[in-house]
């Protein structure tokens, strides 16, 4: 009897708290107005023993700047990229106009999973998901 009390509380007050954090499919009008601003992905890579990340700020007016930045340190990001955005059947499409980066950035679509206001869930080409967490 103790144990299904428990839960109860569990369920019943515990989960609300969490809601919001909830991630679901949505309409690509959503997506469109939600994925405006700064946002950090999910996934680092190292180089020479720093991990750095992805920055990506995308505009009202569907263009996109992209930086690179030390994971501990994302204020002084680094502009790597500038391109266009669009968002069409859940897919977002990234066009690179101009890079300063030696490795070739490619175009890119990636199928969002889902989205709420803070951050969204993608997966990528090459099968790997990741997450855009609002900065």
């Amino acid at each position: 009897m103790v144990k299904y009390l428990i839960s109860a509380c569990f369920l019943l007050f515990i989960s609300p708290i969490f809601a919001s954090d909830n991630c679901y499919p949505q309409t690509d009008k959503y997506y469109e107005k939600n994925i405006i601003g700064k946002r950090k992905e999910s996934m680092e890579v190292k180089l020479l023993g720093i991990s750095y990340v992805d920055i990506l700020i995308f505009n009202k007016d569907h263009t996109l700047i992209g930086k690179i930045a030390d994971k501990t340190d994302i204020k002084n990001a680094a502009k790597a990229l500038v391109g266009k955005w669009k968002i069409k059947n859940s897919k977002l499409y990234i066009t690179v106009k101009k890079s300063s980066v030696l490795i070739p950035i490619p175009n890119s679509v990636e199928k969002i999973v889902c989205m709420n206001k803070k951050m969204y869930k993608a997966i990528r080409s090459d099968k790997t998901t990741y997450t855009s967490i609002r900065i």
